[in-house]
C-alpha cells in the first residue's frame, strides 16, 4: 500500500493553507510502510503524531525567498502585478490579467460602489516572508494598510482600530519595543532608501530579518499609511467556538481542515466554497471573521469607521491576510452578502461580536472533556502553538478531571490512522493504493468513534492499539548479546 501525507496547513505548516495557522508532514515513506504493514497484519514503528512547527514571533532571520515562477503556493505568476480577481461591491467576480515590472500583484481588488476607492487584498502563507507585499505598499503609497494581525493589545482590542508611529502605546511592554522597533526602521528607511525604498539596498536587508505582516507594517509605516486592524479580536473567537460548536461540529471542522491539506498535498482544487452553508466551527472561525473584515474595510472607503482612524475616506486600501481568508471575501463582498452576516450598522452591536455563555454542563463530565478535546484536535490542524497558547490562556487551562479525555484525544486525532479515517472516500482513493489489501479494515475503528458519527471519540482499546503500533527494536549487537 501507498499512502500520501501533507503536513497540517495553517500558519505553520509545510504545506500551508487556509487559516488562522501549520506542522511537520509524516514522511510519505513512512506513511507508506505504515500502511503496508497494517494491510499485511504487522505492527509497524511508522505511526508519527504532527508536531506543530510554528515559528517564536520574536522577528527571527527569514531568508529571501527566489523571484521564479511557481514559489508562490497561490500559483500566482511571478511577473504578473494584476490581481487575479477583481471583485465590485455588488458585483460578481471576474478574472483578469495583465503583466508589470512589480513582482507580485494583489490577489483580489475590491471595489466599494457609490466610492471610487480601490482595496488591493494579498493573501499571504503567515510563514513566509512574502516581501512582494512590503514593496507593493513602498510603491502604491496606500493611505491604509489593514492588517489581519494586530501590532499591539490596544490595536487589536476592536475591529477598526488605526495605530501610527505618532501613537502613544502603553510604556515597559513587547507591544512599546516592537512598534519603536519597526518606527526606527520605518523612518530610517524612509530616509536613506533613496527614489524608490522597494529597491534599495536597505529593504533587501529589512526582508532578510522580518517576514509577513512585519514587513507590511514598514512599509506602512516608511510610507505614512495608517495601519489598521480588521479582523475581530481572537478572543471574542475562541470563546463564540468553544460555546457555540457541539462536539460533532469540531469533528466536521477538523475533517475539513484534514481534506484540504491533503488535497493540497495532492495538487487537487479545494472543495467549492460552501457559501453561506458553511459548517459550524468554520463558519465561526473564518465566515464571521471575514464579514467583520468587509464592514472594517467598507467603513474605511466610506469614512464611516466608529472609532479612531483615517480622517476622511481612504481611496487606496491595502489588506494583508492569511491566503485562507481569499475565497470568503470574494464571496462575502460580491453581492454585499457581509451585510447580512453582520446585521448592524455598527460592529458593537453586531451579534458576530457577542459572547454566548458555553453550555451548562459538569466539568467532570465526559462531554465537557470530549469538546475541549476536540476544540484543540481541529485548532491544531490549522494554527501554530503560539495560537495555542493564546486559546489556553483565554480559556484557561485544560481543568484536571479533564485531562485524560483530552490527551486521549490528542493521541487519537494527530495519528495518521485517524486522519485518513476523516477523507471522503474518493479521496481516500487518491490517497492509499494497496496491493491484496483494503485499508478500509484498518480504517473502521476510527471511523466508527468520530463524534459525527455517534462514537465515542475515544477508548482505551483504540490508545492501546495506537501505542502498540509505535515502538523501536533493539539494536541488532544488543539483541545478539541477550
Amino acid at each position: 500500500a501507498n499512502v500520501s501525507h501533507p503536513g497540517r496547513r495553517g500558519a505553520a505548516s509545510n504545506v500551508p493553507h487556509r487559516r488562522l495557522g501549520h506542522a511537520r508532514a509524516g514522511p510519505p515513506a513512512a506513511a507508506s510502510a505504515m500502511a503496508a504493514a497494517a494491510c499485511q497484519g504487522r505492527h509497524a514503528s511508522m505511526l508519527h503524531a504532527w508536531r506543530d512547527d510554528g515559528h517564536s514571533g520574536q522577528l527571527p532571520a527569514v531568508p529571501l525567498p527566489g523571484r521564479s515562477v511557481g514559489r508562490r503556493s497561490t500559483g500566482h505568476n511571478a511577473r504578473s502585478a494584476s490581481p487575479r480577481c477583481r471583485v465590485a461591491g455588488g458585483e460578481p467576480a471576474a478574472v483578469v490579467s495583465g503583466n508589470s515590472d512589480v513582482s507580485f500583484g494583489p490577489d483580489l481588488e475590491l471595489s466599494v460602489s457609490g466610492t471610487n476607492a480601490t482595496i488591493h487584498v494579498f493573501g499571504i502563507d503567515h510563514r513566509n516572508a512574502n516581501p512582494h507585499v512590503g514593496e507593493f505598499i513602498l510603491r502604491m503609497r496606500p493611505e491604509v494598510v489593514a492588517v489581519e494581525t494586530a501590532v499591539t493589545r490596544e490595536h487589536g482590542a476592536f475591529p477598526g482600530n488605526s495605530l501610527g508611529c505618532g501613537d502613544p502605546v502603553v510604556e515597559g511592554t513587547p507591544d512599546a519595543f516592537f512598534v519603536r522597533m519597526f518606527c526606527q526602521i520605518a523612518a530610517h528607511l524612509s530616509e536613506h532608501g533613496g527614489a524608490d525604498l522597494a529597491a534599495s539596498e536597505l529593504w533587501a536587508q529589512i526582508t532578510s530579518h522580518y517576514r509577513g505582516e512585519q514587513l507590511a507594517y514598514i512599509a506602512a509605516f516608511a510610507t505614512g499609511a495608517r495601519l489598521t486592524f480588521a479582523d475581530r479580536p481572537k478572543d471574542i473567537s475562541y470563546r463564540r467556538l468553544f460555546a457555540i460548536a457541539s462536539a460533532a461540529d469540531l469533528d466536521i471542522g477538523f475533517a475539513s481542515q484534514v481534506e484540504g491539506a491533503y488535497r493540497e498535498s495532492l495538487g487537487l482544487p479545494p472543495p467549492p466554497y460552501p457559501g453561506l452553508d458553511m459548517p459550524v466551527a468554520e463558519r465561526i472561525m473564518f465566515q464571521e471573521r471575514d464579514a467583520i473584515i468587509c464592514k472594517v474595510l467598507d467603513d474605511l472607503c466610506r469614512g464611516s469607521l466608529a472609532q479612531g482612524g483615517p480622517a476622511s475616506p481612504a481611496s487606496s486600501v491595502v489588506l494583508v491576510v492569511g491566503r485562507s481568508h481569499l475565497d470568503g471575501l470574494r464571496f462575502l463582498w460580491a453581492e454585499q452578502r457581509w451585510q447580512g452576516l453582520v446585521g448592524a450598522a455598527a460592529l458593537s452591536d453586531s451579534q458576530l461580536m457577542s459572547v454566548p455563555q458555553p453550555p451548562k454542563e459538569d466539568v467532570a463530565s465526559r462531554g465537557a472533556g470530549v469538546r475541549r478535546g476536540l476544540l484543540h484536535a481541529m485548532m491544531r490542524q490549522m494554527v501554530t502553538q503560539e495560537v495555542m497558547a493564546d486559546m489556553a490562556n483565554v480559556l484557561g487551562p485544560v481543568p484536571q478531571p479533564q485531562l485524560q479525555a483530552v490527551d486521549a484525544i490528542e493521541e487519537i486525532y494527530t495519528c495518521n490512522r485517524m486522519m485518513l479515517a476523516a477523507l471522503p472516500p474518493e479521496l481516500l482513493k487518491e490517497v492509499v493504493a494497496g496491493f491484496n489489501c483494503d485499508f478500509e479494515d484498518v480504517l473502521a475503528p476510527y471511523r466508527d468513534i468520530r463524534a459525527v458519527n455517534g462514537g465515542c471519540v475515544y477508548s482505551e482499546e483504540i490508545v492501546t492499539q495506537l501505542r502498540s503500533l509505535n515502538f523501536e527494536l533493539a539494536p541488532p549487537e544488543a539483541a545478539g548479546a541477550a
